[in-house]
């Protein structure tokens, strides 16, 4: 396994990042509050997770694979 070079950049561009980090934050709150998030609803973030991770995004591809 290898660091990408541009790391930095995906970390705060990338879509599937977005979408795990409001998961995330989203269920926190509602644990906070005393229910969670429904099973759909999780299904739905993974399933938007990975369609955000194999589509792609302006300038965030990788600058090796043109190699």
């Amino acid at each position: 396994m290898k660091l990408l070079e541009n790391w930095r950049s995906i970390l705060t561009q990338a879509w599937s990042v977005h979408l795990l980090a409001l998961g995330g934050c989203a269920e926190l709150v509602l644990q906070y509050l005393g229910t969670s998030l429904p099973g759909w609803a999780v299904i739905l973030l993974i399933v938007l997770t990975i369609g955000a991770r194999i589509v792609s995004q302006p300038g965030l591809s990788n600058p090796e694979a043109s190699e």
